[in-house]
């Protein structure tokens, strides 16, 4: 009988020990995707890396910074969460961007398993609610972006792009309402940025490989007629132009008239 009215005491004590408490808010965040793009379309596919980013913003939460513009305090939303990671959440966003946009073969996640052309490497430096003393909170989100020729490993354009955006109240609606704003402006800037340098990649490639075979061209007639070629490397870097090594007179001995051996000179220019 006493063990029987230990157990009645101590159980409700332990049950509000285990009690979790009300479940989070989870916020979807639903910025207003770009439309189809202008431009042709480009035949290339797209990786979209997970975001680097500080331990403070590697987090579902939803993050304050106190203090207004100087602020320094961090704290966290309570009992409110976004529904996936930060950086997780903004790399889906960019993917379902590109697809929205659709100029691109394909665009996925970097661990997708695809074999892109290029990776876009993103840097998420600011995805946070910023509020001041007695003032509307204020939504920040900044991205760095990194567009990598995979062919060369090389970074072939950088660009940081951000956006302020207040909110109209301090509650989560609002809270939520500005954050699809200001996603939804980086959004469409970063698709415009990087599908932007895809096109003038592209672009220049081509004329390369347009280049490449009028060189290949005029080597070719100018060993039939026993004459010195400059190497394709010298005039591919641009340091010699080809008006001043292949005057009219040589392009006449190779067989090609005066004006075919202007129109290559312009085509071999970079």
């Amino acid at each position: 009988m006493l063990l029987l009215s230990l157990l009645l005491v101590v159980l409700p004590g332990c049950a509000r020990v285990l009690d979790p408490g009300p479940a989070p808010t989870h916020l979807l965040l639903a910025p207003a995707m770009p439309g189809p793009g202008a431009g042709g379309a480009l035949h290339l596919q797209l990786a979209v890396s997970l975001p680097e980013t500080s331990r403070m913003l590697d987090t579902d939460r939803i993050v304050l910074v106190l203090g207004g513009a100087s602020g320094r305090e961090v704290r966290y939303y309570a009992g409110a969460k976004w529904t996936s990671p930060a950086p997780r959440l903004v790399q889906r966003l960019l993917v379902e961007a590109f697809e929205r946009v659709g100029r691109l073969d394909g665009a996925a996640e970097e661990s997708a398993g695809i074999y892109p052309d290029y990776r876009l490497m993103i840097d998420l430096r600011r995805f946070n609610t910023r509020m001041g003393e007695g003032a509307a909170p204020l939504i920040e989100v900044e991205l760095a972006l990194r567009l990598v020729d995979l062919k060369t490993g090389r970074i072939v354009a950088f660009t940081a792009i951000g956006r302020d955006c207040p909110a109209a109240g301090s509650g989560l609606p609002q809270v939520a309402e500005a954050f699809e704003t200001a996603m939804g402006d980086v959004l469409a800037r970063a698709t415009a940025w990087s599908l932007g340098c895809h096109g003038r990649r592209a672009f220049l490639m081509s004329r390369a490989a347009r280049a490449a075979s009028a060189l290949r061209f005029l080597r070719c007639r100018c060993r039939r007629a026993a004459l010195p070629f400059l190497p394709l490397h010298a005039l591919g870097a641009g340091r010699v132009r080809p008006r001043s090594f292949f005057p009219r007179g040589i392009f006449c001995r190779t067989g090609l008239s005066p004006i075919w051996a202007a129109c290559y000179a312009d085509t071999i220019r970079f």
